[in-house]
């Protein structure tokens, strides 16, 4: 199995990015990862994207019928869950790995 992080890379380094731009997945980057980086900043980028068309939406309809529906918040809040928890569970997982193999 491959290690999440390569022995030469500094640990302060991976958690100051896993920190500060974990959203992006520069720290999968700077791990050597391409695909997992590139797969936590899509879903970051879709999840913001979601986001923006979905407060545009919201507030079109809002000026049309005089209410507020949330529906099309749905897919932007499945996922920022998803984008959350992978970020979370990806920096507590380097981590424990790190201290477990010395």
């Amino acid at each position: 199995m491959k290690q999440p992080y390569a022995q030469d890379k500094s640990m302060l380094v991976m958690l100051m990015l896993w920190l500060f731009l974990g959203g992006l997945g520069v720290h999968r980057f700077y791990l050597g990862h391409k695909i997992l980086g590139i797969a936590i900043l899509v879903i970051g980028t879709a999840g913001a994207f979601l986001f923006f068309s979905s407060a545009v939406t919201i507030f079109q309809t809002y000026q049309v019928t005089g209410k507020l529906v949330f529906s099309s918040m749905i897919s932007y809040a499945l996922l920022t869950i998803i984008h959350f928890v992978w970020v979370m569970f990806d920096g507590v997982y380097i981590v424990i790995r790190k201290l477990v193999s010395g």
